[in-house]
């Protein structure tokens, strides 16, 4: 416009085209807006609406004038809250309504509910006044496999867990139920950040998440809060178990010299500083009828011999058992998974899954207590029936009638059929 000589117009003569109602911010004097800023306690957006300039402008003013500002703490904010009496709150809130439900009444947040109830000295509800805070976080898997994972290998704060571990698929498939917990897809939204240990320069993953509610939850869940959802929750309980096992546990084996081959036995061990949660994980291991042992032993946790601390041991040494573990609950991490089992398994000469093998507790078990037939055992080992009767002579196995096995089945005995044959002048009976 300077180039071409275009005469700029003057600031104020528009701004009273546009806005007729506008004054000249130069013309206001210092008395005046005293007056209306402190005297009139008027804010700087409410002078600026009354005379159609901005509160910047306003505030321009007044750095003219040396005028000072008040700080956001000198601010009366009565004028804009309802007065709400102490009687009224108290009485919603002992009648089951929350501070959200008192605020819509009210027209106010929640946050000012529990101010004035803070300040009136009227106690809050929090969510343990809830049957295991079960509202807010249902008993599923992943809510079972974050909590067992978090009393082995990760550390809850105030506001935050974190867990830390060398597995890539230990850490990816936390994450996964960290997401489904706070019902978000699994799209990369939660990643681990990729530390090296400046000791060992080994690769670790370090992972953090900050949820104040669920850490607040998680602080006052106790083991027999625990061992109660488990009783009635059995997918909790199995996630429980897998998260426990793979931040504590690990699968081992053991290799013997006999008769010129080599024999492999993996076993399944999970140890841990707290005896009371050795107890609880091997209470939840017996719930799904698998035999496991405790033991308790001292390792040193420093470079001085001398200083020693119990560990206790959760051992499934059978590997019947040790392979019903793995089926049912299994693994995230390959070097402690089914595949890895069974693996071991194969290079024995003789194969664990041989009938000839099959130990008499085993047998017992699905006889009397599975109240299973001979010829259903057969099948499930792939022998005939003619085989699992030999076992059990040799076993000295005691066998029941066909009319017992009918009784506890609860099925109907089938007729009897007689066929008589002559044979030597002698009657030969038949009952099928």
């Amino acid at each position: 416009m300077v180039k071409y000589g275009i005469p700029r117009r003057k600031t104020y003569g528009w701004v009273l085209e546009k806005y007729p109602n506008a004054v000249a911010t130069h013309s206001f004097t210092k008395e005046e807006l005293e007056d209306l800023y402190i005297r009139q306690q008027l804010s700087l957006k409410a002078i600026g609406e009354k005379y159609g300039v901005s509160a910047t402008c306003i505030e321009a003013r007044f750095r003219e004038h040396h005028i000072p500002l008040r700080k956001p703490w000198e601010y009366d904010y009565s004028k804009y809250y309802p007065t709400i009496p102490k009687e009224t709150i108290q009485t919603l809130y002992e009648a089951g309504q929350t501070s959200r439900e008192i605020g819509v009444r009210f027209g106010v947040t929640h946050g000012c509910i529990l101010r004035r109830m803070r300040k009136y000295g009227i106690p809050i509800r929090h969510d343990s006044s809830t049957p295991l805070g079960l509202k807010t976080y249902p008993p599923t898997f992943e809510l079972g496999y974050i909590i067992g994972t978090l009393k082995g290998d990760g550390y809850v704060s105030k506001k935050a867990f974190v867990l830390k571990c060398k597995d890539k698929e230990f850490m990816d498939y936390f994450i996964k139920c960290v997401s489904r917990l706070a019902k978000h897809r699994y799209n990369g939204t939660f990643k681990p950040c990729i530390v090296r240990n400046k000791e060992n320069g080994r690769q670790y993953y370090d992972f953090a998440c900050g949820r104040k509610k669920f850490c607040k939850w998680y602080k006052r869940l106790t083991d027999e809060k625990i061992r109660q959802i488990a009783e009635k929750n059995r997918r909790f309980l199995i996630g429980f178990l897998k998260g426990f096992y793979d931040s504590e546990g690990c699968l081992s084996v053991n290799k013997c010299f006999k008769k010129g081959k080599w024999y492999y036995y993996p076993r399944i061990h999970i140890c841990n500083t707290e005896k009371n949660l050795i107890d609880l994980a091997c209470t939840f291991i017996k719930r799904l009828e698998i035999e496991c042992v405790t033991n308790e032993s001292a390792i040193s946790t420093s470079s001085f011999k001398s200083n020693k601390e119990k560990v206790y041991t959760i051992r499934i040494n059978k590997v019947y058992y040790a392979r019903e573990f793995l089926t049912i609950v299994g693994s995230s991490i390959p070097r402690k998974s089914l595949a890895r089992f069974q693996f071991y398994l194969e290079k024995n000469p003789m194969k664990f899954n041989d009938f000839r093998f099959i130990r008499k507790e085993i047998l017992q078990k699905m006889y009397y207590q599975e109240i299973k037939t001979l010829e259903e055992i057969g099948e499930e080992f792939g022998v005939d029936k003619d085989t699992v009767r030999d076992r059990f002579i040799k076993l000295k196995i005691p066998r029941r009638t066909g009319a017992e096995t009918y009784r506890l089945k609860n099925l109907p005995r089938p007729p009897v059929v007689k066929d008589v044959e002559r044979a030597g002048g002698h009657s030969k009976v038949c009952d099928l």
